[in-house]
């Protein structure tokens, strides 16, 4: 079995060892709606497609690591607890 590159960090799941890679998450969000993208490009053409600047105003695009994007999901799943 091939072991996680030193520079990876691993965490133990199962009696392995699973190499967590950090990925950045970008979100594009207007108002209250949000959505998720893996690409910047992808992030910056559906903001340009989805929104008219003069009457959505100006989207933010951000950049958010994956542990962040993590603590979001977390946070969402606890309201409905």
């Amino acid at each position: 079995m091939q072991q996680p590159s030193t520079n990876v960090p691993a965490y133990r799941f199962g009696g392995i060892n699973m190499p967590v890679r950090s990925r950045p998450i970008w979100r594009v969000q207007s108002g209250s709606h949000s959505r998720w993208f893996w690409e910047e490009d992808d992030a910056r053409q559906y903001a340009k497609a989805r929104y008219d600047y003069d009457l959505d105003g100006v989207p933010f695009i951000q950049q958010l690591s994956d542990a962040e994007m993590l603590i979001r999901l977390n946070e969402l799943e606890s309201s409905f607890d």
